[in-house]
């Protein structure tokens, strides 16, 4: 069941990403040509020119039927009719923390330009490409772990924040990863996958990178090399 699940998941990302593009310059005979919307907000669009049909280019963040635009993940789109576009923006209900910057091609220099609101932690333990950041408040803490030159997975620790906050956070930003692993998710792109643990108070947020070509990083063992790294309180 849980293979199935994953196999479906991953062909309904494929086929989303090969997905049209309806970005036109015209709005004739559209009513909107730009909206806004917060994560599982409705919105109707109407077409005055006649009959239309009506598709989305990122069905997964924003989908449409009769005009009806429904938001589902964080992000941007394009809904058509005809020939015309709709610009859709979909924000996050929750702006919980701040996500590290991940990326295959991430370097260490980019991350230090990204965490320089951030006081960087000394290596105690001595792991080599491991670089721990806090903020100035002392209340997150971010981690990110380089393998050469290549940034493996990055997690981020939440000890003053519900997890029910982190688990609403994540789902309106990424896809679930297995119907039997709630806190797993991947992102729409599949670059990124991203767990999350909850215990004694502490919240434990990880994301690994994907390298294209190389197939999905096992779950499991990349979660449990995340909670060794988890600083003891």
């Amino acid at each position: 069941m849980k293979r199935t699940f994953f196999l479906t998941a991953i062909v309904v990302i494929t086929l989303s990403l090969m997905s049209f593009s309806c970005e036109k310059e015209t709005t004739q005979g559209l009513n909107k040509d730009k909206i806004e919307m917060l994560t599982n907000e409705t919105y109707q669009l109407t077409y005055n020119a006649g009959e239309c049909v009506w598709l989305s280019e990122q069905p997964l963040i924003a989908s449409v039927e009769n005009g009806l635009v429904t938001a589902h993940l964080v992000g941007k789109t394009n809904v058509c009719a005809n020939d015309d576009a709709c610009s859709v923006i979909v924000n996050p209900r929750y702006n919980t923390f701040r996500e590290p910057l991940m990326g295959v091609d991430v370097t260490v220099e980019a991350v230090q330009q990204y965490m320089k609101d951030y006081d960087l932690l000394e290596n105690e333990g001595g792991e080599e490409g491991v670089y721990a950041y806090i903020s100035k408040d002392n209340t997150t803490m971010y981690t990110y772990s380089f393998n050469g030159p290549i940034l493996e997975m990055a997690y981020v620790v939440l000890p003053e924040v519900s997890a029910e906050e982190v688990a609403l956070f994540l789902k309106e930003r990424y896809l679930p990863l297995d119907e039997e692993i709630e806190e797993a998710f991947i992102s729409i792109d599949q670059q990124v996958m991203v767990g999350f643990l909850s215990d004694m108070g502490m919240n434990l947020v990880v994301y690994i990178n994907v390298p294209a070509g190389q197939g999905f990083p096992e779950y499991e063992s990349n979660m449990a090399k995340a909670r060794q790294l988890i600083p003891v309180q």
